[in-house]
């Protein structure tokens, strides 16, 4: 009885033994090598119109199958008797073989059913944003980094005010507490300003500091920042922030820029 089979639907000699184990429906870890051997050998007699390369492959698996055939049938008289698989089964090498096969054409046709879910779908064009882009002020945008900065440093020095602040209060009940305001802080700040060009944002805080004073001081930068008298600067990530003074001519240019983004962000809205 021959077998009707086209070249084509198989890649090689592992995917046509893996085509007849499954129609065959049997475990690929427990071959039944005879019966896979002869209708294998079967196929490939019908085989025709193959160049030299392909028909090479599929006499080197024939041999391969006949080989493991004969050792299946003939084991060696120094052995068992019974012939004892367990120990060293001669399809290992193939089943190994078959079961890696198998794994990559399973991966190669979900690869191939999603590229066709991907070909459904259809993605919106970009939309131009430069009208908004070219009008945002450069400078808006580092005082938004200054401001951020400028938060997680407080972060810091209160957390370390809450560790302390719980151990020393019973000490200290008794002690009325300095008013202090934005205004005293801003002078403070300023007049440290005129005789350091920068200084360390830590070093505005000492070892008494009270949460109250943290944030005035807080505000009190911030305030400095919006009239653009100082800028925050960080020069590695998470390191120490620094405070330094901002030169006249600068400030001034920058407000100009600012004035002049306003404007064209202005007409840039009565348009749309």
């Amino acid at each position: 009885m021959s077998i009707d089979i086209k070249l084509e639907a198989f890649e090689g000699p592992l995917d046509l033994l893996l085509h007849l184990i499954t129609r065959e429906e049997v475990d690929i870890y427990d071959i039944p090598i005879v019966s896979i051997t002869s209708q294998y050998l079967e196929v490939i007699d019908n085989l025709s119109n193959i160049d030299l390369d392909t028909a090479t492959e599929f006499i080197v698996m024939a041999a391969t199958l006949i080989e493991i055939k004969s050792r299946m049938l003939l084991p060696d008289r120094n052995e068992m008797e019974v012939f004892d698989y367990s120990d060293e089964d001669p399809r290992r090498e193939l089943v190994k073989r078959l079961v890696e096969y198998k794994q990559f054409k399973e991966i190669a046709s979900l690869l191939r059913e999603t590229e066709g879910t991907l070909d459904e779908v259809v993605f919106k064009e970009q939309s131009d944003l430069s009208l908004y882009v070219d009008h945002v002020s450069k400078e808006t945008l580092n005082e938004s980094m200054d401001q951020m900065l400028l938060v997680e440093a407080i972060q810091r020095v209160l957390v370390k005010i809450n560790r302390f602040d719980d151990g020393r209060q019973k000490y200290f009940k008794g002690i009325k507490r300095d008013a202090h305001t934005v205004d005293d802080k801003l002078i403070k700040i300023r007049n440290r300003i005129l005789t350091e060009e920068s200084f360390e944002f830590s070093t505005l805080f000492d070892a008494f500091i009270t949460r109250e004073e943290v944030v005035v001081t807080f505000l009190a930068i911030l305030e400095m920042l919006k009239l653009k008298e100082i800028r925050i600067v960080q020069e590695t990530i998470f390191g120490e922030i620094s405070i330094r003074k901002r030169a006249l001519e600068d400030r001034q240019e920058e407000l100009v820029e600012e004035d002049e983004a306003d404007e064209n962000t202005q007409v840039v809205m009565t348009e749309l």
